[in-house]
C-alpha cells in the first residue's frame, strides 16, 4: 500500500507539472483511465454551434468567489501565455461590500472577486457594474462539490445548467460560450448543477440530493448569479473543479460563513477541530482542487 500511495503521488505531481494539456490524466482509485469517460459527447444543440480556439476573445470578465479560489484563478492567468498583458488596476467598490478586480487580462477582461454564496444586494451591484462596462460574456470559476459517485475530487466540470430546489427552476448556461470552453480544454465533463443556500457537509445528504434531483454537482452561487446575469442579458458559462466528493463527510462550516460571504476564522477553526478526519479530507481536497483550477485557467487562456 505504501508503494502504491507513493506511486500515485508521483503520478499526480507529474500530472500537475505537465499541465492539463495531456490527454492521459492520472489513474483513479477504483478504476483505470479507460474506465472513465472524461469528455462526454456534446448534446446535438451544442454541436450546431461554431467553436473558437481563442477562448479568451469571447470572455469579457471572470467571476470567482473571494479568497483562495480568486487567488488561484489570478495565478493561473498570470502563468498563461497572456501574462505579459496583465497590469494592476484600481480596486472596484460596490458601496457597503467590496467588489474588486485587482488584476486584468488585457484592458477589457477584469477578474471580479465575489462573496461566498449568493447575496442579492451585492449580486445586483456586481451585475449593474458589469453592464455599465458593456460586459456581454462572463465565465464563473471556482470549486464545487460532487453529488454523484461518477465525479471525484479534481474533476473539471462545465455546467450545462443550474437548478434551484427552492424555486424548482432550472436555468441553462450559454451554449455558445460553454461549447467554446469545452472544446478548448483537454479534460472536462459536462454536468448539471444544484445551488444550495447552505454548505452541505453530510455525504448522506449529498447522495439524497442526487437521488432526488439527478444533478451531478453542488455549489452556493451558481443559480443566483446565472439568473441575475441573464436578466441583464449577459451570457454566462460556469467552469469549476470538484474539491469534495459524495463519499465522505466534510466539516460543517455553516457557522463559519458570515452573512456577507466572508469566512470567520474562529468558527472555522472550531469546526475543523471538532471533526479532524473530515477536516483533513477537506484540506487535501481543496488543495488538490485549487491546484487543478489554477492549471485549468492557465490552459484556458494559453
Amino acid at each position: 500500500m505504501l508503494v502504491e500511495s507513493v506511486e500515485a503521488g508521483v503520478r499526480f505531481r507529474a500530472y500537475l507539472v505537465k499541465g492539463l494539456g495531456s490527454k492521459n490524466p492520472p489513474p483513479r482509485r477504483g478504476g483505470s483511465v479507460n474506465s472513465r469517460v472524461y469528455k462526454p459527447r456534446l448534446p446535438p444543440s451544442y454541436l450546431k454551434l461554431g467553436v473558437s480556439r481563442r477562448t479568451f476573445l469571447m470572455i469579457d470578465a471572470i467571476l470567482v468567489p473571494q479568497g483562495t479560489e480568486y487567488k488561484a484563478v489570478c495565478r493561473g492567468v498570470k502563468d498563461s501565455h497572456s501574462a505579459s498583458t496583465w497590469r494592476e488596476v484600481p480596486s472596484l467598490h460596490s458601496g457597503v461590500d467590496k467588489l474588486r478586480a485587482t488584476q486584468r487580462l488585457s484592458p477589457s477582461i477584469p477578474i471580479v472577486s465575489l462573496p461566498i454564496g449568493f447575496h442579492k444586494v451585492e449580486g445586483e451591484k456586481a451585475a449593474s457594474h458589469l453592464k455599465a462596462l458593456n460586459i456581454q460574456r462572463v465565465v464563473m470559476m471556482g470549486l464545487c462539490g460532487s453529488l454523484s459517485k461518477e465525479y471525484f475530487i479534481g474533476d473539471i466540470v462545465l455546467y450545462q445548467s443550474c437548478f434551484d430546489p427552492h424555486q424548482q427552476v432550472t436555468l441553462e448556461t450559454d451554449q455558445k460560450l460553454t461549447t467554446t470552453i469545452y472544446h478548448h480544454l483537454a479534460t472536462v465533463s459536462l454536468v448539471k448543477s444544484l445551488t444550495s443556500d447552505r454548505l452541505i457537509s453530510s455525504a448522506q445528504e449529498k447522495q439524497q440530493l442526487y437521488r432526488t434531483y439527478k444533478t451531478d454537482v453542488i455549489d452556493m452561487e451558481g443559480f443566483g448569479y446565472l439568473q441575475l446575469l441573464q436578466d441583464h442579458n449577459i451570457a454566462v458559462a460556469m467552469l469549476r473543479v470538484i474539491s469534495d466528493d459524495a463519499k465522505y463527510d466534510i466539516p460543517d462550516l455553516t457557522q463559519a460563513i458570515g452573512d456577507r460571504g466572508q469566512l470567520k476564522t474562529l468558527p472555522l477553526t472550531i469546526a475543523m477541530v471538532k471533526q479532524p478526519l473530515a477536516a483533513i479530507r477537506l484540506i487535501k481536497g481543496s488543495l488538490q482542487g485549487l491546484q487543478i483550477l489554477e492549471t485549468t485557467v492557465k490552459q484556458l487562456f494559453s
